[in-house]
């Protein structure tokens, strides 16, 4: 009975309390500082993470700055190489020469083409002596645009630079006659020396030794230069000039006697007095 006579008392109390404008403020001021502490916890959490996640960012570019590095710098050194061993296959080349234009047959021994052709083409004479070995490179029974045989280079290689260096000096006899002879070049350096060929603002192309030169249009009106080109970078060195300025100095090339290119400084003089012909 005791307790049944305390329930309403309490109920009483607590609609007096609900009721106290103090009793809201201080239920309001409590539930406020709970809500604030939960919040300012979620926060800190949330800051804490932020932080965190900057720390990995950062971590992150820096090992990427770093990768980039060692990219660039592993591209580079294989760069190197690939220059180094270009130019050590180029030299192990350096006594071999290559005929195109000569008609093949069955049964032929091209040691005795490239000797015949030496002594009524060139008027020099080449002994057996002097060429190691040669045989026709490239692909059997090809056909050229106009559906007539292509027939494959001779590839000659020489007991001697100096032999080989013989031919060379005396190719510009063949000039007219569909027979043309050149350097045994690397496939690198034979696109380098086909790309330097096309470019617009170079007259003429060749190589000497493997090294890759061009006849480029120079400061002075009608005349020409010549520059080494051992790479695309090279291609930077090469004048802008009007296509008409190229074509006329092309005509001029064609029509003069002299089949050597116009030197534009002394240092290259040892270079290109040996040649005899160029590529275009």
């Amino acid at each position: 009975m005791a307790g049944s006579n305390i329930l309403p008392n309490v109920d009483e109390f607590l609609d007096k309390m609900m009721s106290s404008t103090k009793y809201k403020e201080f239920l309001k001021s409590v539930i406020t500082e709970v809500i604030d502490d939960k919040i300012v916890q979620r926060i800190e959490k949330c800051e804490s993470d932020l932080f965190d996640l900057s720390n990995k960012v950062e971590a992150l570019e820096i090992a990427k700055e770093e990768s980039s590095v060692d990219k660039e710098d592993l591209s580079q050194q294989f760069t190197n190489v690939d220059k180094q061993l270009n130019d050590i296959q180029q030299y192990s080349r350096r006594n071999s020469l290559r005929v195109t234009g000569i008609p093949e047959h069955l049964k032929e021994c091209t040691d005795t083409i490239v000797k015949d052709l030496a002594k009524e083409k060139l008027g020099i004479t080449i002994n057996d002596s002097d060429v190691d070995r040669s045989h026709r490179v490239g692909k059997m029974n090809e056909e050229k645009q106009d559906g007539s045989k292509k027939h494959r280079a001779i590839l000659v290689k020489f007991t001697s630079y100096r032999s080989r260096n013989k031919v060379i000096k005396a190719r510009s006899k063949l000039k007219g006659s569909g027979i043309t002879i050149h350097e045994d070049l690397t496939k690198q350096n034979q696109i380098l020396l086909s790309k330097t060929g096309k470019h617009p603002g170079v007259v003429a192309a060749w190589s000497i030794d493997g090294r890759i030169f061009a006849s480029v249009p120079s400061s002075a009106p009608g005349k020409t230069q010549t520059i080494i080109i051992r790479d695309d970078n090279d291609f930077k060195k090469i004048p802008k000039v009007d296509e008409d300025i190229v074509a006329s100095l092309k005509l001029a090339r064609l029509n003069s006697k002299s089949d050597k290119p116009r030197v534009a400084s002394p240092k290259h003089t040892m270079q290109t007095r040996n040649r005899a012909g160029s590529l275009k």
